[in-house]
Formats: structure tokens, sequence, C-alpha cells
């Protein structure tokens, strides 16, 4: 029996599925994949990109972006979204829920690279500010009402900085 093409098969076989590891991205949609098949095709595609938009869905984010580092629900009179409101009419018009998804991504500012230009460069020598720079906290909440995103921001902070 020749053993060759059955070795090249499973070589092959094994190969395929090293380059065909599912991303972050589709593992989460195979596991809201209910959700995923009631999105348009311009939605999934943007998922799939992870392109995140006001309108967007609970579901869309997660799929995107995974768990949330924290979750915080608040109630906010209806009114007072709209600018000089008159304070009767505030408390008249009720309260909305706002659920509030925010993640968070730590990072130095400077990822290393070539030295800059100076008389003292050697080719091949990686540049190290001394002392580096400090480390870097990028923020990004997202504001959900009846689970369809309404507002989005994203802001940077330093160690030792106030939330």
């Amino acid at each position: 029996m020749n053993l060759k093409p059955l070795a090249i098969a499973a070589t092959a076989a094994a190969l395929c599925g090293c380059l065909n590891t599912a991303t972050p991205v589709e593992q989460r949609i195979a596991q809201r994949a209910a959700a995923y098949v009631e999105l348009t095709p311009e939605q999934q595609g943007r998922v799939r990109l992870g392109h995140i938009q006001l309108g967007d869905t609970t579901n869309m984010l997660w799929m995107v972006l995974g768990e949330p580092a924290d979750t915080t629900t608040r109630s906010v009179p209806v009114a007072a979204w709209v600018e000089g409101a008159d304070p009767a009419e505030v408390a008249a018009a009720g309260e909305r829920e706002l659920e509030t998804w925010t993640y968070y991504r730590d990072s130095s500012p400077w990822e290393g690279g070539p030295p800059p230009p100076s008389p003292a460069y050697q080719p091949g020598a990686m540049f190290v500010p001394n002392p580096p720079p400090p480390p870097v906290r990028t923020i990004k909440a997202y504001v959900f009402e009846n689970g369809v995103m309404v507002g989005m921001d994203t802001r940077t902070e330093a160690p030792g900085d106030a939330p």
C-alpha cells in the first residue's frame, strides 16, 4: 500500500485546519449565530470587519468586542436630552433607562521602532526613550437604550488620572 498520498492528504488537512483558525470576532459570531443571521447583509459585513456605529445593537457590539469590562445602568429624564427643556416638562416626561458598556485597553504610547535620526545612529539599533513614557489607558464607552446604541465615547488617560 502506498502511504505517500495518504500522508500528503493528512498534512494538507492539518495545514488547512491551522490556516482556517477562526478570529475572535468569528468565534463570537458563532456563539450568537441566531442574532447574526437576523442582521442585514450590510450589518453582517460591518460586524465581520469590526465596525460599530450608532443604531447597532448590544448583540452586534458583543460580537465585535466581546464581554464589556464594566456595565452600568442609569435612569435619566427624557427631556433632559433636549437643550433648554422646561423643568416642568422634564418632570412630566418621565425617565429613560440607559445602559453603558465600557471597554479598557492599556498600552504604551511608544511601541518601539527605529531610533530617531541623529549622529549617533547605528543601523539595526532599537531606540528606547529614557525614561520610557508612561502607559496609556484607552476607554471606550457605548450607551444603549432598549438594546440599541444611542451614544459612544472614546477617551485616553494616563495612570493616576481621575476617572
